[in-house]
Parts: structure tokens; sequence; C-alpha cells
């Protein structure tokens, strides 16, 4: 059994974009009152040769999407740029698909990190439009016996865009 899912904490006002989500993918409108944001779960099987062509269609499709954009990945690939130590096939495919699209690695690099899961594996990947930016990334400070290691978004700008908050 596989899939995605987005759970937030205490309380979280969006909207599924039901022509997104898939047993791959689960895709959420949150609106603010500057702009509206869109939060994006992913999952690369392992067993999916080719997993990220759903990136380049998500651009195809849903350009719009893309400045106000957050996607956390659980990429089963490996690259430096998120701090594997090595890059495999599947990694080489992944920058080269997110060099042609606006989108950049939020990852920090693990000299920045406080600490760091002994059972990580650097699969996992945070892609942002143009307008998020937030102060920190960080591995959430518990251990856990998933595969997958949790991490902490801290200071998400107060979900504005980067234009608005030049301007206020």
């Amino acid at each position: 059994m596989f899939g995605t899912a987005i759970i937030a904490k205490s309380c979280l006002n969006g909207t599924l974009i039901t022509s997104l989500s898939h047993n791959c993918i689960t895709a959420i409108t949150i609106p603010t009152p500057k702009a509206l944001f869109h939060l994006i779960a992913m999952y690369a099987r392992p067993s999916v040769p080719s997993p990220f062509s759903a990136l380049s269609l998500l651009l195809l499709n849903h350009p719009y999407l893309f400045p106000n954009i957050i996607i956390g990945l659980d990429s089963n690939a490996k690259h430096p740029l998120w701090n594997s130590r090595f890059e495999d096939k599947k990694g080489q495919e992944l920058t080269n698909i997110l060099s042609r699209l606006p989108l950049s690695v939020a990852n920090r690099p693990i000299s920045k990190l406080s600490s760091i899961p002994s059972n990580t594996t650097f699969i996992d990947i945070t892609l942002t439009g143009d307008n998020i930016s937030f102060s920190q990334w960080s591995f959430l400070d518990y251990q856990s016996l998933s595969d997958l290691t949790p991490h902490h978004l801290h200071d998400l700008t107060q979900l504005l865009p980067i234009t608005e908050l030049s301007q206020t």
C-alpha cells in the first residue's frame, strides 16, 4: 500500500485540487488574504522507472500554480543537491527536470542543520516556487520508525508572496 497525504497539526483551511490528486499526489489550495498557495505532496515509487514526468506535466497543465507552490517530494532519488552522498540515475533525471522548472530546492545543506536523524537517506525534498521563502528548513527533532524523515519548515513568511512582503 502506498499513497500521499497532507496532515495538519491543528487546522488547515485548504481545498483539494481534485484534478491533480490521485494515489501518488495530494494537492490542496490554501487561500490567504494576499494570494492562493498550493501545497502538494508527491511520492515517486521506487519501482517506476521515470517517476518525475508528473512534475513536467504539472507545469504544462497548471503553470499558474508555480509562483506560490510548495511540493513535499518523497523522491527515492539521490543527489548531493539535497544532501545525498552520491547521485543515482533518478537523481540525475530529477535535477535535469528541475533545471527546466521554476522551482527551487528548499532543503538546507548538512552544515546548516542543527540535527540529522540517524535513519535519513536524504531522498525527501522540499521544492518551492519563486514567491515562497523559508527562514529555516530542518528535520523534526524526534525519532521516527518510518523510512520517511519528517521535516519542518520555519516561518513561511506568513504565507505572503515575496513581492507583497517587500511592499509592506
